[in-house]
């Protein structure tokens, strides 16, 4: 916890996330789909350094139309690989505790509905390089054993723009890392040089992504958790 109290205290004014911040597993989405929480200060370093921590069950019937219970919706769908990682920790049907076991936060911090309308914001790409280099090359991401890129293109690992590497200090799997399941369906597996971190590349985890995506990737990560215990 002292490293992510760190974090907070060298990005102030930043979104810095939601649900468990002590997590082996981080996801990293592209952006927040609206403004409210940032309106709000929910997610901030002012939050995070003035309340308790955000993470509980969310359960169905107390608000019905919440979009979160759509099957597109990126909530669903990282419940869905949560289960896939834990399914003896799954939920029960109609609720999400996904919060309570991984740390979500943001590639960008701009909040967008859509990434066309996210990338039309005035100096997204300075904001978002300026984001990389000040919050994730933060030490504190290198303590998660999984970090889950799930925000296709808004970071690179080819050529000569090896972003995933020189951030995270992982190198991608020659051997077996690319995992084609299915048409825009695809993830990527990193590893640090110990083996004890695992970084994946992945698309947005919303609209039609398939859920054998989901096991798939769920299956790798509990397979790399499982090899790491014995460590």
């Amino acid at each position: 916890m002292r490293s992510f109290q760190n974090l907070l205290a060298s990005n102030p004014d930043q979104y810095i996330g939601y649900g468990n911040p002590n997590a082996d597993i981080c996801i990293v989405g592209k952006e927040q789909s609206s403004t409210l929480p940032l309106q709000c200060g929910l997610g901030g370093t002012t939050y995070w350094m003035t309340s308790l921590p955000m993470f509980f069950d969310r359960v169905k019937a107390d608000n019905t139309t919440d979009p979160i219970w759509k099957e597109g919706h990126t909530w669903n769908k990282y419940q869905k690989l949560y289960n896939s990682i834990f399914p003896e920790r799954a939920s029960l049907p109609g609720t999400m505790n996904f919060e309570q076991h991984v740390f979500v936060t943001e590639m960008s911090a701009i909040p967008a509905i859509t990434t066309a309308e996210g990338r039309k914001t005035h100096d997204f790409d300075e904001q978002l390089a300026q984001r990389k280099h000040t919050f994730f090359a933060h030490p504190y991401f290198k303590e998660f054993k999984v970090i889950i890129l799930a925000c296709s293109d808004y970071i690179v690992n080819y050529g000569d723009r090896r972003e995933i590497d020189t951030l995270f200090d992982v190198t991608f799997d020659v051997n077996g890392g690319a995992h084609e399941v299915g048409p825009q369906n695809a993830f990527w597996v990193h590893h640090s040089v110990d083996g004890k971190r695992m970084v994946i590349h992945t698309r947005q985890l919303s609209g039609a992504v398939s859920d054998k995506l989901l096991e798939e990737m769920g299956s790798v990560i509990r397979q790399h958790l499982d090899c790491n215990l014995s460590r």
